[in-house]
């Protein structure tokens, strides 16, 4: 996921993204495929770091749609 984030983030003048287009595209497919809402989200992705260590975005992350 650093390698992803550091290409998108390549020559960005204004604040860096903090999630790969990679994990938000496999975010939507959860919610859609599953029908599981953005809390629902959010404790899949706990369940999943404790297997691959990474940070988890906050549930109003997904609610507002950000991508700073």
């Amino acid at each position: 996921m650093e390698k992803e984030l550091d290409e998108m983030n390549r020559g960005k003048e204004s604040a860096p993204y903090q999630y790969p287009d990679s994990l938000m595209t496999f975010l939507a497919y959860i919610y859609v495929l599953l029908g599981i809402d953005y809390g629902g989200l959010q404790g899949y992705l706990i369940g999943l770091s404790k297997l691959v260590p990474f940070e988890i975005p906050l549930y109003n992350y997904f609610q507002e749609g950000k991508q700073t």
